[in-house]
């Protein structure tokens, strides 16, 4: 434990407008990533200087002050964080902190194969993993550049690391994909990994493409369309696909997100479903995010960011203030999101995930 955290004080936790304690931060550490999925990367990437994404000294101590205002568990996030140089280093110093609960990774796996053992090292409790399918073609339509054989061998790594539970991330596209819902429920459970559904998001207004690969060729469910015309495939539809196979019972674990979860048959396998679209779960939101530029997101389906980054600079430094800003911010918090309404300023972001942050 560090000096810096023995001696700072507990501060008034931050609870937003409508009641809810903040206690989850997603810390994105890079908007860079080896892969291009198509629902999370702008179709035309402008790369952010060097100068405008955060240290890893930044990146700390907006954390630290983060977990002394009543943050409890910390996701790291990108782009794909493991391509962020010395990423460890600030992972092991924010892991240290004795009011942090939880320290979790969210990864597209490829590096795992390098960095599993040092994660678990440095106070990792839980990694989630991107895998939209396990069909070689689509799979690379998905990502642009990956390769489902780099991904399989990220998942061996963190297990042989001793990740007790491993939990996969799918976003399933309108089409043939959906065929696939039921056949990376199995997976799942085959090798005793959880699975979490998410409905994709229309965050980027300028798309271009939105990564419905497979859609030809298969009649039957072909997903929903909000009011600005980006399909998704409802929770509720992927449901009702693995209601078709397997026997799922509700459960009232609580994992500090958004997942509503089911067990799979006589399985210990969790399935999660993600439904920002079209089963709001605001009421119980506890997260903000942080992107890499340091700007402060208090609702992912909203507009409004905070500029923290100056702040942090600011010569003299100026803690007050940085403080302030943060509170703030969450004192605008938002009861809820609306995607697909249109009057409203949540409607189709033109801000990509992998600036905002996964």
């Amino acid at each position: 434990m560090s000096e810096a955290h023995r001696s700072v004080p507990a501060r008034t936790p931050l609870i937003d407008p409508y009641g809810r304690p903040i206690t989850y931060l997603r810390l994105s550490v890079t908007d860079r990533c080896n892969m291009r999925c198509a629902y999370c990367a702008s179709p035309t990437i402008t790369k952010t200087s060097s100068q405008q994404v955060l240290s890893l000294e930044e990146l700390e101590r907006l954390a630290t002050l983060l977990i002394e205002l009543g943050i409890r568990k910390i996701r790291i996030t990108g782009g794909e964080p493991l391509i962020r140089r010395n990423v460890i280093d600030l992972i092991s110093r924010i892991g240290t902190h004795p009011r942090l609960n939880e320290l979790a990774l969210t990864t597209n796996g490829t590096l795992l194969p390098r960095y599993a053992e040092a994660l678990r090292r440095a106070g990792v409790t839980r990694i989630n993993i991107s895998l939209d399918s396990l069909e070689e073609r689509r799979f690379l339509r998905r990502t642009g550049t990956g390769r489902l054989s780099q991904v399989l061998d990220g998942i061996a790594a963190a297990r042989a690391a001793g990740f007790e539970r491993i939990k996969l991330n799918a976003v399933i596209s309108p089409g043939a994909h959906e065929l696939e819902i039921p056949q990376l429920a199995a997976f799942a459970a085959e090798h005793g990994f959880d699975l979490t559904f998410i409905e994709q998001m229309p965050i980027d207004r300028d798309r271009t493409h939105s990564g419905h690969s497979g859609h030809s060729g298969h009649s039957g469910h072909s997903g929903h369309s909000g009011h600005n015309g980006d399909p998704f495939v409802p929770a509720q539809q992927i449901l009702q696909r693995l209601t078709e196979r397997f026997t799922l019972t509700p459960v009232a674990t609580d994992t500090g997100g958004p997942s509503r979860y089911y067990q799979l048959d006589n399985t210990a396998t969790l399935i999660g479903l993600i439904s920002p679209r079209s089963q709001h779960f605001c009421d119980r939101c506890n997260r903000v995010r942080i992107t890499a530029t340091g700007q402060l997101i208090p609702c992912l389906g909203s507009a409004a960011t905070s500029d923290l980054r100056a702040l942090l600079r600011a010569t003299p430094a100026m803690p007050q203030r940085l403080e302030k800003t943060i509170r703030t911010a969450i004192a605008r918090k938002p009861r809820g999101h609306a995607f697909d309404d249109p009057p409203s300023q949540c409607a189709a972001l033109p801000r990509p995930m992998h600036l905002t942050g996964g």
